[in-house]
């Protein structure tokens, strides 16, 4: 006798969520299909476009989704809410679980940075033993520009107990050299760290 083969919630049911591949996952958060276009098939056309969003380093905008005949507004904005969910719990970790030795460990937590249309600023602090001790996005700009002061930075890393910072941000053009106002922000956050006894270990640019 065949036994007919499980739909995605029963083998999630049955088998827990490691039996489903990634459509499966994505058939039961889209929950249903329409006439004539079964909730596989949907995700089928969610997956190609958060294929074509992945070859860019981006997460598609909900209404990326919205133009997927079958798939509402509703809808649309759960899917990318679950993608933007899963890249910011995936770069995040336990305190003291990981010890910044090297720009890649920095871009390896601030990796979802790329994907971002403007300009952040994020503060990772670490201590005497160069372990993480967390992070903190401390300004936003505009696409050419953000606007940040040393007490930004700094307020959050004395309550983080920091010895040290890395200071991380983006260049939405796509360019990685520190440009002159980079340099010059860098410069003054070395100072008032001087002041304040916290090195300033590295400013990288993703």
């Amino acid at each position: 006798m065949t036994h007919a083969r499980l739909l995605p919630r029963e083998r999630l049911e049955q088998r827990g969520v490691l039996s489903l591949s990634d459509l499966d996952l994505l058939s039961v958060i889209l929950g249903s299909g329409i006439d004539g276009k079964g909730v596989l098939e949907l995700a089928r056309s969610v997956s190609r476009v958060i294929s074509r969003g992945r070859a860019v380093g981006e997460i598609p905008m909900w209404t990326d989704f919205e133009k997927i005949h079958g798939v509402g507004k509703v809808k649309a904005m759960q899917v990318v809410c679950v993608l933007e969910l899963g890249s910011r719990l995936f770069s995040r970790v336990s305190e003291g679980t990981v010890t910044i030795r090297s720009r890649s460990d920095v871009k390896s937590l601030c990796g979802y940075l790329t994907r971002r249309k403007q300009e952040h600023v994020v503060v990772i602090a670490v201590n005497a033993r160069n372990e993480y001790l967390g992070k903190k996005t401390v300004a936003i700009g505009s696409l050419n520009k953000s606007i940040v002061e040393p007490r930004d930075v700094f307020v959050w890393a004395l309550q983080r107990n920091a010895a040290g910072l890395v200071i991380v941000h983006n260049h939405p053009s796509g360019v990685t050299d520190l440009s002159d106002a980079d340099e010059r922000f860098t410069k003054r956050i070395t100072e008032a760290g001087d002041l304040l006894g916290i090195s300033l270990l590295d400013s990288v640019v993703v």
